[in-house]
Parts: structure tokens; C-alpha cells; sequence
């Protein structure tokens, strides 16, 4: 049976991941550097899992993920019919030792996310003690190694939670694509 996980392996040169890495721990953007994630369970127990910031999806980026987006949709032939888009803002994530975002959640869990339609995720270093990704209901971890991309879908069905590292920090970059609003549409027809 389809997971509807796919993998795209080093789908980011070791470059670009050590670019990102250093991108998160320049001075200037220590001002933007947020602790993560900001919803309801967090504020409520004051229990923060990673620190990050967000960030504009830059054209290398986007030049990084069509590609790998196209074959996704052709893969999965109704999504290649609907109207997708990547979200403008992605998140550059860093789990220090023993964290990792341990409450099982999804990316499309009601306003604002409600468009969501799949979530992207590069991983930028490797691990070699644990600090992977599970995913509950494929009962799949995901491995981190440097410039590999996960696109699945954004729903329920793909709940998933990170595992820590008790002894490496782990950096990623994620984000999603999201369905078209109609108002959107309608602009691209008056265009």
C-alpha cells in the first residue's frame, strides 16, 4: 500500500545545507529567532521544542522543489489537477540535543493552515543518533541525512513526531503547498 511519503535523496547539495545552517546562526538574525511551535499545547504548557525562524521561500529554494513537486503530483494524478502552490514562508528549524517536536500533529490542522495540501522538508545534517521523523499511522521514521526532501500530504492520515537526539543538533528546512484560495483563482483568470 502507497504511504504517499516520498523520498527525493540529496535533493539539496551539502553547500546549500551548510549555507542554511550558517543562514541560522548569523548575529543579525538572532532577533528573528523565535522558539517553536507557537499553537495552543505550547502557550498552555510553556513547552517549546525548537527554535527557529521564519523565513521568504527564495528562488533557490523554489528552483529546489519544482521538480521534485512535479513528479510528486504526476505521481498522484488528482493532485496534478487541482491548483498548488508553495506556501511564500518556510521555517529554518533547529532541535539542540534531547529536543525534538514530540507531540504527534499535522500541518493542515484547521485556520489559518485550513489550504494546506502538502508539507516539504529538507533535512540539512545528518544524524547518526536517532533524531529522525515517525509517522504513527505508516509506522515509518524517517532518517536524517543531509540534502534529503520528504514531501507527503499535510492531513490527519500523515500525524507525525520527531525523535530526539540525545547527542547532535538536527537543522531543517519546511514548509508547504497549499491549495489556491478562489480568490486567487479568479485573478489568474483575469490575468
Amino acid at each position: 500500500m502507497e504511504n504517499f511519503i516520498c523520498k527525493f535523496k540529496k535533493s539539496l547539495s551539502n553547500e546549500k545545507c551548510k549555507d542554511l545552517i550558517d543562514l541560522f546562526k548569523k548575529d543579525e538574525l538572532k532577533k528573528k529567532i523565535r522558539k517553536g511551535p507557537i499553537n495552543e499545547y505550547t502557550k498552555v504548557n510553556n513547552t517549546y521544542f525548537y527554535e527557529f525562524f521564519s523565513m521568504k521561500v527564495t528562488e533557490a529554494i523554489i528552483k529546489e522543489l519544482e521538480k521534485p513537486i512535479t513528479l510528486y503530483l504526476n505521481k498522484f494524478k488528482f493532485l496534478s489537477e487541482k491548483s498548488l502552490k508553495i506556501e511564500e514562508y518556510c521555517n529554518l528549524q533547529k532541535y539542540i540535543p534531547g529536543n525534538s517536536y514530540t507531540k504527534e500533529h499535522c500541518e493542515n490542522s484547521g485556520e489559518p493552515n485550513h489550504l494546506r495540501n502538502l508539507a516539504w522538508m529538507f533535512y540539512l545534517n545528518d544524524i547518526n543518533d536517532e533524531g529522525g521523523t515517525f509517522f504513527p499511522s505508516q509506522n515509518l521514521t524517517l532518517t536524517p541525512h543531509a540534502g534529503d526532501l520528504y514531501i507527503w500530504p499535510a492531513y490527519w492520515t500523515h500525524s507525525h513526531r520527531g525523535i530526539p537526539s540525545k547527542t547532535e543538533e538536527k537543522f531543517i528546512l519546511t514548509g508547504w503547498c497549499r491549495f489556491l484560495s478562489q480568490k486567487e483563482k479568479d485573478q489568474m483568470k483575469n490575468v
